[in-house]
């Protein structure tokens, strides 16, 4: 089942509406601004906590280490995947293809199978709870070997997941994303972004993150510059009333939306899990978890 995003202008434009303005008419202050990043981003970050939501979860291999690349400078020590193993560069080199030369590669003396939440050769990060080490890695592929135990012994070590040392060379892993940040502050064609960086585009209604580091380039004109950053349409409802209890002075709208959002929240996840076909807190799409 595929997630709908929104958004982040539908976000913004729904708020707006719900305090009775309309967008097309309401211009954001800086002081707005700041309140819809710092709101969004603590609802987006409560709830991605809360769950590990099975619309969320994706199954993908996985290697413990990158495929050597013939132009890339490699360091003594550097472990690659290569052809049909792993290789460990025993003196700084370039372009020697692992297995051609055993001055240079050789087979590690002692390999640790592990998968860093964060792998720069990846597109997607692991979130830090957004995986269960009872079922995270399977020796194939689990959506299609249905009866399949996953692999058993995982353990967290600092910001990595290790595996048993029987572990085959390429496993296939379950986890959620890692939360998606916002910032409304909004671009500027002068300002220097670095890779990562978040803002706003008004013209275009979405917020945008940089993949490497540009200057000038208008969000949404190149994906090598910038890619959108949405929000899972599930649980829209629910940050769109944190907001409102968060822009709200009065106490009494305050109340009533932070009320709003615990049911709202509530609702999330029942119908979530609902749709997903998988019991709230009992099995983990379609994988029962080991106690």
């Amino acid at each position: 089942m595929s997630v709908i995003y929104d958004r982040a202008g539908q976000l913004a434009d729904s708020v707006i509406r719900a305090i009775g303005f309309s967008p097309e008419a309401f211009t954001l202050t800086e002081q707005d601004r700041s309140v819809l990043t710092d709101a969004a981003n603590e609802a987006l970050r409560t709830a991605w906590a809360r769950q590990k939501w099975p619309l969320l979860m994706r199954v993908e291999p996985r290697r413990y280490r990158p495929t050597w690349a013939v132009g890339t400078a490699y360091a003594a020590g550097q472990e690659v995947w290569h052809g049909t193993a792993y290789w460990i560069c025993l003196k700084a080199d370039t372009g020697t293809e692992p297995g051609t030369d055993a001055a240079v590669w050789g087979a590690p003396a002692t390999f640790i199978p592990f998968i860093q939440l964060e792998q720069p050769w990846e597109t997607w990060p692991i979130d830090d709870n957004g995986f269960d080490l009872a079922a995270f890695a399977w020796e194939e592929d689990p959506r299609l070997n249905p009866g399949l135990q996953p692999i058993a012994g995982c353990t967290v070590w600092m910001d990595s997941i290790v595996l048993p040392q029987d572990a085959p060379d390429l496993v296939y892993i379950r986890f959620m994303p890692r939360c998606p940040q916002l910032d409304f502050t909004e671009w500027s064609a002068t300002t220097p972004y670095d890779a990562g960086d978040v803002r706003y585009h008004t013209a275009s209604g979405r917020c945008w993150g940089a993949v490497r580091d540009n200057t000038g380039v208008v969000p949404g004109t190149s994906a090598a510059d910038w890619t959108e950053i949405g929000v899972p349409r599930f649980m829209s409802k629910y940050i769109r009333q944190v907001i409102l209890a968060q822009w709200r002075t009065e106490d009494a709208g305050r109340y009533q939306s932070e009320g709003a959002a615990a049911r709202a929240l509530e609702e999330m996840e029942r119908e979530c899990f609902e749709r997903s076909g998988v019991a709230q807190g009992a099995r983990w799409g379609g994988f029962r978890r080991r106690e």
